[in-house]
């Protein structure tokens, strides 16, 4: 999904140049955002994600988030885990106008945060860590 494309389903959503550079980031190589589908598991991810998904479908943002999703993984195939942490990330950000800035975080601070309750710190965690080069710890 090319940059035009990105922001003509974004219209006019503030976050359209952070879901394009987080969409660059995952075609360019889905491997890290592999290594960060063992997150999938926590119970704490996995409710921040379902929040915010649901967040998403009572409002007007849901056609834009599947038009979204259905193009940006077009020709990949993943593990569901490795699209889950990814969508999770898209999805906080098409929700919340004002989580951007989790991304060009320190990750340390990120992951205190999630640990806190913050649902948006929880999926951008691994968007957070991959901008940053660290990659995921071993499992």
């Amino acid at each position: 999904m090319n940059r035009d494309n990105v922001i003509r389903a974004c219209g006019n959503l503030p976050n359209a140049e952070h879901i394009d550079l987080v969409i660059k980031m995952f075609r360019r190589d889905p491997r890290p955002w592999f290594d960060f589908g063992y997150l999938t598991k926590d119970p704490t991810w996995g409710d921040a994600d379902a929040d915010i998904y649901l967040s998403i479908c009572d409002s007007d943002r849901y056609k834009t988030y599947a038009s979204i999703l259905t193009h940006s993984t077009r020709g990949l195939s993943l593990f569901f885990s490795t699209k889950d942490v990814f969508w999770g990330a898209l999805s906080a950000l098409i929700a919340y106008d004002d989580c951007a800035h989790l991304l060009y975080s320190d990750p340390e601070e990120v992951k205190l945060l999630a640990a806190l309750g913050s649902k948006t710190a929880a999926v951008l965690f691994p968007a957070c860590s991959i901008l940053n080069n660290i990659t995921a710890p071993s499992v």
